[in-house]
């Protein structure tokens, strides 16, 4: 005979409660449409990152430490992976947005990459461009100013995180009419991922269309942020031979004078 408290079915629930523990305990996290969102980042710097105390990290150095902690050793922005996350949003249907994000290696991009860019520019405007007429006046600082933002395009914006899929059950629809069987188990990340998707070292993170990771921008490159980088190179491109025709001509122009 079932025992009763308030109404409830004391046995029903006790019986609820020991089988989620010992699916706890075995290590189950059975993905359900009610399951938290979670990213397919990998599952040992996910654990060390829940397990850490407030605080610097070991291989933090003095930029970080100023720039992603507070006061009180709280992290400005959370990490995903190697990622920190500047900017986030969840949606109605519980799945996490990234708005902005930065790469493991941002510090090259704020002040290697962009300081280059900066500083040879300015370097170019105040001293040769007095020579050069209008057009060349308007259209250099225009192509640098577009190489920047280029790069912070590409630095700061999600190259293409994926969630993470712990069963098959779980796949979503492009996944079971395609044939779920193509999309292998990642032990990294604790996932099936799809075939386009790869897992990165550098940013411990399962990226959709994975092809590097490029330091000069500070961040992987993957199927949402290539278009960006390929505007970044095109512009960069443009602004070297710019640069370049600038210098000389600028000489030339100077000797004549």
């Amino acid at each position: 005979m079932a025992r009763m408290v308030d109404g409830k079915d004391v046995d029903e629930e006790v019986g609820m409660m020991a089988e989620h523990k010992e699916r706890d305990g075995a290590g189950l996290d059975v993905f359900s449409e009610q399951a938290p969102f979670e990213w397919a980042v990998g599952v040992k710097g996910e654990k060390a990152e829940r397990g850490r105390t407030p605080g610097p990290d070991a291989n933090d150095d003095c930029i970080d430490k100023i720039l992603c902690y507070h006061k009180d050793g709280r992290r400005r922005y959370p990490k995903v992976g190697a990622f920190y996350v500047l900017k986030q949003r969840e949606l109605k249907d519980g799945t996490i947005e990234i708005d902005y994000m930065v790469g493991p290696y941002w510090k090259v991009m704020v002040f290697c990459t962009s300081t280059l860019i900066i500083s040879v520019s300015a370097f170019l405007i105040f001293s040769f461009m007095p020579l050069h007429h209008i057009s060349v006046k308007i259209a250099f600082p225009i192509c640098s100013v577009l190489a920047l933002v280029a790069l912070w395009l590409t630095g700061t914006s999600n190259p293409g995180l994926v969630r993470r899929y712990r069963t098959r059950d779980a796949l979503p629809e492009r996944a079971t009419s395609a044939g779920a069987q193509e999309w292998p188990w990642n032990d990294q990340v604790q996932s099936f991922r799809s075939p386009t998707s790869v897992y990165c070292r550098e940013c411990d993170a399962l990226i959709d269309g994975y092809d590097h990771v490029c330091p000069w921008t500070g961040t992987a490159i993957g199927k949402a942020n290539m278009c960006f980088f390929y505007f970044f190179v095109s512009m960069v491109t443009v602004l070297m031979y710019f640069a370049c025709f600038i210098l000389i001509y600028g000489l030339i122009l100077e000797a004549k004078r």
